[in-house]
């Protein structure tokens, strides 16, 4: 620890002993309190407190002290210590720059400036002030530590240079010693200098400054380097520069801090760069930083942005590294080293240059928002190595050069997160051969969460796992040497670099139409008896979450040996050559263990014959089968295996070659899962015509699992038994299981599959050991020999009026019994039919309830006429009317002839627009609207379905009442309606929609009886016309009803009685009409099959009703009316009607 006397050379010192007894008599020569402009000064000015308290030197001054010194002075341009003060202020007297020089002389003090104990503030000018120390160890400020008290420079516009080896451009030392500088500019031009060296807890604070280092290394120079306790801060636009092999920008080492732009009050950015080779930009050994809008860039190989080991703590924002050199990586954070980074960019141009090592050493590397893009060869965006683990949340990386991985985890951990500002996750994109976007290899770990992963380059996979051989809870170590000691106050011995990652070997490739080149292609058949499933061993190694792995012409996927355990949750895998590759690496063979809860794969999956894999899908999980897979086991929980419909599916719908197998080697268990095939729905029978994706078992299935066929497009739907015998060898299999399975393992979605150009349902048959439908044909076996396995097929289905026919067991082999198709079954059709081929009949129904009869729409007309109250300007009035009916068809079982359940429920509304009076009767004009709501139900033995729809029209209608009591009323009308049919087994599974046109002309007779009765005659004549739409359903038939066009006759008598009551009259009545039909049923086309409807049929109509004139302007009325259908074909139910109407 310094007192109080500058340092001086050890000559100095002995002579002043000698001649101590003579020292006395020379005098101390000490400067005056205030050195004014135009001074020069030749000897050092030495503020000793005791004697020079505070001194001011103006602008205009020099200092430069040259020998022979005065007594008790020394080389050092400027001493302060003992407490003294100084102010240097170019602005004063004179002004202009204060120059202060020392020079190396032997024996002599040697520093521009030396402070001990004392304060020195230099006030900001444009002049400035410039300090240069010329020799060696001739500093431009020295500030040792002082045990009398604490050191302080302040100031700006200053300038240091400094020409001589080991001489720095600011040293200062101990907890006493504190330095801020502004605008200020330090040059080291010698050997092994600093631009500034700190140690033992001094405090150097420099803003909007530049430091640049110029000397060459020997034992270590550069921009800025603090130990042992120190702290150095830059903030603003500070720029720390160095041209030389070795050097290093900035350097923190044992207990040092290095801090840049702390304080968010002060704009700007950090620049360090450097230029020669193995210079680093930061280095951070054992030490802290505090990085902040921090700006790196180096030129050279092997040259890194940011460099960190040891038991070192990194914080920072904003930070921007780019290298240019081979080798040279953007941070390499290694040892026991904890960095948390937040926000900026890291960008490397060489070969082998990586955005971020991390490793060798426990290091944990936590960086949010950074963008990390490498454009050499073998440039990893970011590369874990041994022990370490590093956090990469939001953020992208890319590279763009062959062999260049977005992430290489190789011993180390790393995982993918969301930024916790953004919320964002991370972005991987890689182009090139051989550029995987991940890579995991001897024993590393990888997880990811929101992120979106790409391989662009031609056959690359996007994750490559070279899974390690056991899994237990030590960390695998790389096959590198580690990292050596770093000594206390020394800049980091280059050590080897981390190894390069072993070669993929590419096995023999596919042809490029099966397979494509990057794998080897599965075997040519079946795999040769049950595989063993892995057992599962340990935790998960690689968990993706909430990310979508893309590789445009490669594997998403590729397990290359080990045991892998992947957990995909809600994540995405997509692989234009495959979505999961599990093969062998160096003898050793790939154990892949797949979990995946709602998620999609997409792609192929394919295990080589020395792996085996494991696939658990569930959660509503997805796997598209874009080509042939095998797996060893498959799990379908709540999920969904899917066959694509392809191109080559579309145009070649009849070549084998079209469709995909999905080959389990041992089990598959379903779970209410399902498999979505595509099948050419033909006659079918021997192999070579069958033409469908297969799901093909060599073990046990067990479950249950739903198969959703999805027709090939032109499937004809022809007959699968046409000799009328249904047996094992008819029809197309879609799923064969060689060991145990049940009837019910698999069932139909909906229960039966149609052809889109026909209605003629194919079912789902299984033959197996105890089966209640035999055994299967051994010479349909695709999963093992022999007959001993379960074969389910698609057949016709065909029903008879007790419900199903089903195949039945033949008998022993050698004596079977073909069982004929009962004579007086058909062919099934979807359920759906029943609904178009009853539609016609429901929506006459419905047509001819809204036009009715004048009675029905208007109540007592004649009571009006008849009480006086019909001589105002109009009327309104407002009715309710519907029913429950029963239809009966007239075409028969074998003609799909469908009896049904109509209901039908309407308001209507109207008036009269006009009415006119003569003489002889009265003419009314008007019109009304109505809306309905329509539900039928067909009685179909092919299954349930139903239509609901709601019905809309307009009215005009004219009426004349003559004087003598008959009438005729005629009605127009136009409307639409819209409803959908629905099935139990599709739901939702047509839209029923169409317009309508109705005219009717009615005309009636009253005859007069005794007692005040009322005979009258009547008849009716309705016309309607109904347009459905064409459409195609969920079944993809095409469905024509077309037009139905009805015309009918009401034929009957009304008995009606009137009876006053107070200022109003009741009127009941009881009606008998014969109703007639004159068009019988039409066609109907569904798919490419005609069909022909029921007629509406006869039937006669028995109604009681009243109607009652309250006052003079209204009058309730009402009607119950029973249908019952006569003949081959009619309805029979009821129905009511209760309106009102009201006059004015």
């Amino acid at each position: 620890m310094c007192g109080c006397l500058p340092r001086r050379q050890p000559l100095a010192v002995a002579v002043s002993l000698v001649f101590l007894s003579i020292g006395a008599a020379r005098a101390q020569t000490y400067p005056l309190p205030e050195i004014t402009s135009g001074t020069t000064l030749t000897y050092e000015q030495y503020y000793d407190g005791n004697v020079v308290p505070v001194g001011v030197i103006q602008g205009s001054v020099t200092i430069h002290p040259v020998p022979p010194y005065p007594a008790q002075l020394g080389g050092a341009g400027i001493s302060v210590f003992r407490g003294a003060t100084v102010t240097i202020n170019p602005n004063l007297g004179t002004p202009g720059q204060v120059s202060v020089t020392s020079d190396y002389r032997a024996g002599a003090p040697n520093d521009a400036l030396y402070i001990a104990n004392g304060t020195v503030n230099i006030v900001a000018s444009s002049a400035g002030v410039l300090l240069t120390g010329n020799g060696t160890s001739v500093h431009g400020v020295y500030m040792p530590e002082s045990s009398s008290g604490n050191s302080l420079l302040t100031g700006a516009n200053v300038t240091i240079v400094t020409n001589g080896q080991t001489a720095d451009g600011m040293r200062p030392y101990g907890a006493t010693s504190t330095i801020n500088l502004s605008n200020t500019s330090i040059t080291v031009n010698g050997q092994d200098s600093w631009g500034v060296r700190s140690w033992g807890g001094s405090n150097i604070t420099l803003t909007n400054s530049t430091v640049t280092a110029n000397g060459a290394k020997v034992a270590g120079g550069g921009g800025v380097q603090v130990y042992n306790g120190s702290v150095a801060t830059l903030n603003g636009n500070s720029t720390i520069t160095t041209g030389v092999d070795g050097n290093l920008g900035l350097n923190a080492e044992s207990g040092g801090t290095l801090n840049t732009n702390t304080d968010p009050g002060t704009a700007g950015t950090v620049t360090v760069s450097t230029t020669g080779a193995g210079s680093h930009a930061v280095r951070i050994g054992t030490a802290s930083g505090n990085l902040n809008r921090l700006s790196l860039s180096t030129t050279q190989n092997a040259t890194y942005g940011l460099l960190v080991n040891g038991t070192s703590t990194v914080t920072g924002s904003q930070i921007a590294v780019n290298t240019l050199g081979t080798s040279a990586y953007g941070m390499w954070i290694s040892g026991s080293t904890t960095a948390t980074l937040n926000g900026g960019s890291i960008t490397t141009q060489g070969q082998t240059a990586y955005g971020l090592l991390a490793g060798s050493g426990a290091a944990t590397v936590n960086v949010s928002d950074f963008a990390i893009a490498t454009h050499g060869t073998q440039a990893y965006g970011i590369y874990g190595w041994t022990g370490s683990t590093t956090n990469f949340a939001g953020g992208s990386i890319t590279t763009d050069q062959a062999s260049t991985y977005g992430i290489y985890a190789n011993a180390g951990t790393v995982n993918l997160l969301r930024s916790s500002a953004t919320g964002a996750g991370t972005s991987i994109t890689t182009a090139g051969t051989n550029a995987y976007a991940v890579r995991i290899q001897n024993g590393g770990l990888f997880n990811a969460t929101g992120a979106s992963i790409r391989a662009t380059g031609a056959g690359t996979a996007a994750i490559v796992f070279d899974a390690p051989p056991t899994i237990t809870g030590a960390t695998v170590s790389a096959p590198t040497p580690g990292l050596p000691t770093l000594p206390a106050t020394t800049p980091l011995v280059p050590s080897s670099d981390p190894p390069p990652p072993l070669a993929i070997v590419t096995p023999v490739p596919a042809a490029p139409t099966d397979l494509g080149s990057d794998i080897v292609a599965p075997l040519a058949g079946p795999l040769p008896g049950p595989r063993a499933a892995p057992a599962r061993v340990g935790g998960y190694n690689m968990t993706l979450q909430d990310t979508t792995v893309t590789s445009d012409s490669g594997v998403a996927l590729w397990v290359y040996g080990g045991i892998a355990n992947v957990n995909l949750v809600n994540a995405t895998l997509t692989g234009g050559g495959g979505a999961i590759n599990a093969t062998t690496r160096s003898g050793l063979g790939a154990t892949l263990n797949l979990d995946a809860s709602h998620s999609t794969l997409t792609g192929r999956i394919f295990t080589d014959a020395t792996s085996t894999s494991v696939v658990n899908l569930s959660n509503n999980s997805v796997w598209h089968v874009t080509q042939s897979s095998n797996v060893t086991a498959l799990n379908n929980t709540n999920s969904l295996i899917d066959f694509p419909v392809t191109s080559l599916l579309t145009s070649a719908p009849t070549s084998q070659g079209s469709y995909r197998n999905v080959t389990i080697g041992n089990n598959y268990v379903g779970n209410g899962g399902t498999v979505a095939l595509n099948t050419y729905l033909n006659e079918g029978g021997a192999l070579s015509n069958q033409y469908s994706d297969r799901l093909l078992i060599q073990g046990a299935a067990s479950g249950s699992t739903v198969l959703q066929i999805k027709p090939t497009s032109g499937s004809p739907g022809r007959l699968t038994s046409p000799s009328g015998v249904t047996t094992n060898d008819e029809g197309i299999s879609v799923v064969q299981v060689a060991g145990a399975s049940t009837v019910n393992a698999f069932s139909l979605s909906g229960g039966y599959v149609v052809a889109q150009n026909s209605p003629y349902e194919y079912r789902l048959y299984a033959y197996g050991p105890g089966s209640v439908h035999g055994t299967a044909d051994a010479a349909q076996n695709l999963v093992s020999t022999g007959g001993g396995y379960w074969d389910y097929r698609l057949q016709s289905a065909y029903v008879s009026p007790e419900g199903p026919v089903d195949p039945e067991e033949p008998g022993t082999p050698g004596g079977e019994i073909e069982e004929p198709v009962p004579p007086d079954a058909r062919r099934e059709v979807a359920p759906q039919v029943a609904s178009y081929l009853s539609a016609p009949a429901a929506f006459l129904q419905a047509g001819w309830a809204d036009l009715d009869s004048l009675h029905r729409r208007l109540g007592e007309v004649r009571d009006d006429r008849e009480l006086g109250r019909d001589r105002g300007p109009g009327e309104m009035f407002m009715r309710g009317y519907g029913g429950g009916f029963k239809y009966r068809s007239n075409q028969s079982f074998q003609t799909f002839g469908y009896d049904m359940n109509v209901d039908y429920g309407a308001i209507q509304v109207g008036g009269n627009l006009f009415k006119h009076f003569t003489e002889n009767g009265t003419w009314r004009f008007g019109a009304a609207g109505s809306m309905g709501w329509l539900h039928y139900e067909p009685n179909a033995i092919d299954g349930p379905s139903s239509t609901r729809a709601s019905t809309y029209r307009l009215y005009g209608y004219g009426t004349y009442q003559s004087q003598k009591g008959w009438y005729v009323d005629g009605i127009v009308s136009l409307g639409w309606f819209n409803g959908r049919t629905t099935t139990d087994a599709r739901g939702d599974v047509a839209p029923m929609r169409g317009n309508s046109y109705a005219a009717s002309i009615e005309g009636g007779y009253p005859l007069a009886l005794p007692y005040g009765m009322s005979l009258e005659p009547q008849m009716q004549f309705i016309g309607q016309h109904l347009a459905f739409d064409n459409i195609v359903d969920g079944d993809g038939l095409a469905v024509n009803i077309g037009s139905q066009n009805q015309v009918t006759g009401r034929f009957g008598v009304r008995l009606t009685r009137a009876f006053d009551v107070g200022t109003g009259r009741v009127t009941p009545y009881f009606g008998v009409d014969v109703i007639h039909a004159f068009v019988a049923g039409t066609g109907v086309q569904v798919g490419e099959t005609m069909f022909q409807t029921g007629k509406y049929g006869d039937s006669m109509l028995v109604s009681l009703g009243v109607n009652s004139v309250q006052g003079n302007s209204f009058s309730l009325y009402g009607r119950v009316s029973y249908q019952k259908s006569f003949g081959t074909a009619g309805m029979r139910g009821v129905l009511v009607n209760v309106g009102a109407k009201y006059l004015f």
